[in-house]
Formats: structure tokens, C-alpha cells, sequence
């Protein structure tokens, strides 16, 4: 993981040295503070400061960034897990060195292009080529990674986070609809933009590429369709199975039945095979991609000798655990590829109840929240499945004192430029866990992993939310399931916007990286080529017919009980929220 930050500005005289850019470069700092590095180019009116703050993820060595060559600079924030038809990179080399280059070998505009199509992982990045006086700025096409773009008095900022103090209108997400190339003329700037995919797909993608245009005063030039091959939604012939054989009435049996009897279909149990080996492939990536040194062995390793040998077994990943199918089916296939002998921690969150009266006597503060009390219960299945494993759950209580002055302080900026009370309360949970400071069995512990993970993105493509299972009443009488089907592509379009970005800025603020094995090109590629009524059947109960697929896949592998929790929000089941607000309002914290 990196912060990266780019500063364009006309006024040569001028350099960032305003108080807005130190506040945004501390929050960087967070994201990436085992190395830093500035450089700073001129093209032809313009001077661009590129700042790199690494967190050391992939190879033997960290690499600084940015990272140049002749007349080529360039940031990259991410992970390259697969390169498609190129030739792979070593495991002993890092991401950012093999991807620049392969930058650099490209002889021309199409061929960066070209490269870039085959790149699996997420990642944002900032290029410049000075040659041709063209800075290229991007997310992947799921969104995964934080990259913010701003205007803000005649400069242009791209930045990985940004403090909330350069104002309300300054700043927005760069959407990942594609790559964005900034020409750079005598005294002005033209902007091109190679789409991800067609953008008559949905009318999202067209006001966002619309948002950009009014930030930055210009119009965008659509110059091609990129299209990587993993994004096309065809017609699945390969998995012939369909909940909708299941017309039995399911009213007089338990869970435990119910799931029994759909996984001994045959046709369904071979989907949930393919979805399980693509699963572990995903999680086995985002275990295996990082340095085999925790937070606190690796600082002793950057300051010492590069050839130094740093033995370290003390627990190196962990995962945001409320004890729902999600994590569990992540913690179950993480098992599979971490030595027996290093810890597992799982980490689960609570806030301290909201008090309403004044006169209400607080007493002892209760965290025994909903997800405190499933965690504690997923657990003990974990531990009969994964006997020989040490799993940490790692109990993280707030205080409302701590929520508020946490919202003032760091998450207000993190969030930023969103700002609903949805992303107040979320951005608070994911703050406070990835924090990792809690108690494990009574003891005060705090985690020293430098990965996460997190189970993001399955309940957008399994159909887990209220919103689905009101869309497929709307559809019951319909054998296309129009309405289930619409819901579920606009929540996965409107994932990267709502999610995803503010997520990973949340998260790396801890220095740690955040990873979702669900949100992965081959995991997406089948899942959204599915039908419908091959991931969810709300005919069945709630805590059943939601995320079914998902759910069997679990049973499975061996969990029960886990396997017909019912959905519950993070942040009503960690109690952060107030259920008295709505979640699209303006939250006065972030405003």
C-alpha cells in the first residue's frame, strides 16, 4: 500500500507549501510511513510535485516511491497479483519496480494501454511521461483503491486522501471508469479519458465522468474503450443449476435441513465447488503477497540492514470479524495458507450504547453487542473446524467520548469528501477495528498485522441487503426477475463510490493494508455471470434465501450455525449508529 500525491499548479512561485497540503501529507504519512520521497518535474508552464509514502507489502525490499527514470515518474498504490498474458513478476520483486518497467518498455500510447488491461488487482496510480507531456491517473475497474482528485485556488491536486479543510466543493473520488490523461499545453490542459468499459452501460458512469468536468472546469474527450475480458457479462452456460427448483415448502424445516437437502443437489453443489476454488485462489493471493514480518519486526528491519535475517512468528494477518458468513468463509480458507504456528486475529468492534436522557444513570458500559455476542459464537466453530490454529478475537470497545473526538480529529479528513451520516457511522466502525487495540480473553492486546481482511463486496453480489429481497417480492410473479436483477447490478456499479474508496482510506490510516477477496476480477467475473436465481432465493427465510449461494458454500466447508445468521448492518451491529437518523443526511461531523 502507498499515499500518493500529485501537485500540478501554473504558478511556478507557488510551491505547496500551504498548511492544507502539510495536513493532507500527515494523513499520507499514516498510509505509508516506512518510506517517503518527493520529486518534482516542470512541463511547459506547469510544475508537478510527485510524493510517495510507502507501506512495504511485496518483495524482498521496500521500494521508494516516486519512482524515475529519464523522463518518466510514476506512483502506484496497490497490489499486482496476476499480469494476464504478460510474463509474471518474480515473488522476490516488488510490484511497483516490475510494473514500471514494464511502463517504460511500452513503446507508445496503446501499448501502456494494452499493459495496463492486463493488470489483476487492485490499485491506483499516478504517471508521468514527460516525453510526451501526459499525466495518466487511474483506479482499477473494481474501485478498490482510494484516489482523489481536486481543484483548489488554480492548482490540481491527485492525492490518495485529502484533508476535509480545502472545502466542501474542492475534492472528489476519481471514478474508475477509466484512465484519465491530462495534455498538458502552453498554458492549459486537455483531459482524455480510455473507458474501462462502455459507459452507456449505466447513467452512473456518465455524471460521474459529468462531477469531474464542473471540478475541473473542462471538458473530458472519450478516446477509446479499454474493456478487460474478465468484465464482460456473458451468457453462463457452464453452471446449469438454478435455485428455482426449489419449489418444495420449506416452512416446517429448520436451517440445518434446509441447507442439507440444497446442498445434495448435484448441479448446485458443483457451483458452489467453482465459487469455493476461486475463492481460496483469491484469499490464498492476499495472504501469501506480503513480507513475513509483522508491524514491529519490520520496522527493526527497515532501519537495520537490508540483508539482515529477521525472524518473525507473531501474526502478520488479520480480519474484521462480526462473526457472519463473510469473514467467517475468508477465516476458514486463511487458515488454509498461514503456518499453523503463527496467530490468527480477528477483530470485532463495539461502541458504548447511546444514552438519550439525561437523567438515565450509566452505570456500568455494556458492549455486549449483537456482533460481539455472534463473534464470540462463530468462534467456537472456528476453533472445532481449525483446531490446531490460535485464533485472537481481538474486542475493541468505544467510548462515545472516543467516537467524537476520533470523528474530529482523524475520520472526518479520512472520510472526506463524503460526508452522510451512512459514511460517518461506517467510517467510525472500520476506524475504531482497524485500530486493533482491544482485549483478547480480558488482556489488553493490540494486533500487530499489516493486513486485513474484510468481506466487502458479497453482499452486493449474493443479494444480502433488505433492498434485494424487496426488489425479488416485486419479481415474484416474473420468471426474468427484472427488479432483482436491476437492484443488483446498481448496487455492484455503485460499490467503488459508496464503499470501496473510503474503506481503504479508513483502514490504511492504521498503516495497514485492507484486501477483499470478494471484489477480485475472477470472483466477480463468475458471480455477476450468474443469474439471479442462482445466487439468492428469497422465497426462503431470511438468513437463508439471502446470499444462499454463499451460504452453502460455507456449509460446505464444514460451518453450521454461522450459515443462517441473519444480515446485520456494521453499524447496527456494532452500535455505532443511531437508527433515530437517516443515512443519507449530511452527518454534522463530517460537514
Amino acid at each position: 500500500m502507498c499515499g500518493i500525491f500529485c501537485f500540478l499548479t501554473r504558478n511556478p512561485t507557488q510551491p505547496d507549501e500551504s498548511k492544507l497540503t502539510e495536513r493532507t501529507k500527515c494523513l499520507l504519512h499514516n498510509r505509508g510511513p516506512d518510506l517517503q520521497l518527493e520529486h518534482q518535474v516542470e512541463c511547459n508552464n506547469f510544475v508537478g510535485q510527485f510524493s510517495g509514502f510507502v507501506l512495504w507489502q511485496q518483495g524482498t525490499t521496500a521500494t521508494t516511491q516516486p519512482m524515475v527514470k529519464d523522463d518518466h515518474v510514476f506512483l502506484f498504490n496497490g497490489d499486482v497479483y496476476s499480469s494476464g498474458s504478460l510474463i509474471p513478476k518474480l515473488p522476490t520483486q516488488s510490484d511497483t519496480d516490475w510494473l514500471f518497467g514494464k511502463i517504460i518498455e511500452c513503446i507508445d500510447e496503446p501499448s501502456f494501454f494494452d499493459l495496463m488491461k492486463e493488470i489483476r488487482g487492485p490499485y491506483s496510480f499516478i504517471y508521468f511521461n514527460g516525453k510526451t507531456k501526459r499525466l495518466y491517473f487511474a483506479r482499477d475497474s473494481l474501485g478498490r483503491q482510494t484516489l482523489l482528485i481536486g481543484s483548489h485556488q488554480n492548482s490540481i491536486y491527485i492525492t490518495s486522501v485529502a484533508s476535509k479543510e480545502f472545502g466542501v466543493h474542492s475534492f472528489m473520488e476519481v471514478p474508475p471508469i477509466g484512465i484519465f490523461c491530462l495534455k498538458f499545453g502552453e498554458n492549459d490542459f486537455h483531459i482524455g479519458l480510455n473507458t474501462w468499459q462502455d459507459m452507456s452501460v449505466s447513467d452512473h458512469f456518465a455524471d460521474q465522468m459529468k462531477s469531474v468536468e464542473e471540478l475541473l472546469g473542462c471538458r473530458i474527450s472519450l478516446e477509446g474503450n479499454l474493456e478487460p475480458s474478465w468484465m464482460t457479462i456473458v451468457d453462463n452456460q457452464s453452471v446449469d443449476f438454478s435455485f428455482k427448483c426449489l419449489l418444495d415448502d420449506y416452512n416446517d424445516k429448520t436451517p440445518l435441513e434446509i441447507l442439507t437437502q440444497v446442498s445434495n443437489i448435484k448441479e448446485i453443489s458443483s457451483g458452489c465447488d467453482e465459487l469455493i476454488r476461486l475463492l481460496t485462489r483469491s484469499v490464498k493471493q492476499r495472504v501469501q503477497a506480503t513480507p513475513s514480518l509483522c508491524k514491529n519486526c519490520i520496522k527493526v528491519k527497515i532501519s537495520g540492514d537490508s540483508n539482515q535475517l529477521v525472524c518473525c512468528n507473531h501474526p502478520k494477518i488479520g480480519i474484521l470479524f462480526s462473526g457472519g458468513i463473510d469473514c467467517t468463509i475468508i477465516a476458514l480458507l486463511a487458515d488454509r495458507f498461514i503456518d499453523k504456528t503463527e496467530d490468527i486475529d480477528l477483530i470485532n468492534v463495539s461502541f458504548e450504547k447511546i444514552i438519550r436522557e439525561p437523567k438515565q444513570k450509566v452505570g456500568n458500559i455494556n458492549y455486549e453487542t449483537p456482533d460481539r455476542l455472534t463473534s464470540r459464537q462463530t468462534l467456537n466453530e472456528l476453533m472445532e473446524l481449525c483446531p490446531e490454529r490460535k485464533w485472537n478475537l481481538i474486542e475493541v470497545d468505544a467510548t462515545r467520548s472516543e467516537l467524537k473526538d476520533a470523528l474530529a480529529e482523524r475520520i472526518s479528513d479520512l472520510c472526506y469528501p463524503l460526508n452522510s451520516v451512512l459514511d460517518e457511522s461506517l467510517g467510525a466502525a472500520l476506524w475504531f477495528a482497524a485500530s486493533s487495540k482491544g482485549k483478547v480473553n480480558s488482556v489488553n492486546y493490540e494486533s500487530p498485522c499489516r493486513v486485513l481482511l474484510i468481506g466487502s463486496g458479497a453482499d452486493e453480489l449474493f443479494g444480502g441487503y433488505t433492498r434485494h429481497r424487496n426488489a425479488f417480492t416485486r419479481s415474484i410473479n416474473s420468471d426474468s426477475w427484472t427488479n432483482l436483477d436491476n437492484e443488483l447490478s446498481l448496487d455492484w456499479t455503485r460499490l467503488p463510490s459508496r464503499n470501496l474508496a473510503r474503506d481503504d482510506r479508513i483502514i490504511g490510516d492504521h498503516s495497514v493494508t485492507a484486501r477483499s477477496p470478494y471484489v477480485e476480477e475472477s470472483v466477480a467475473f463468475f458471480v455477476r455471470n450468474l443469474k439471479s436465481h442462482q445466487k439468492c432465493f428469497h422465497r426462503l427465510p431470511e438468513g437463508i434465501g439471502d446470499k444462499l449461494l454463499l451460504r452453502l458454500c460455507g456449509f460446505r466447508m464444514g460451518l453450521r450455525n454461522v450459515c443462517w445468521l441473519k444480515k446485520r448492518a456494521l453499524q447496527f451491529g456494532s452500535r455505532v449508529a443511531d437508527r433515530k437518523q437517516n443515512a443519507k443526511d449530511i452527518s454534522e461531523a463530517l460537514r
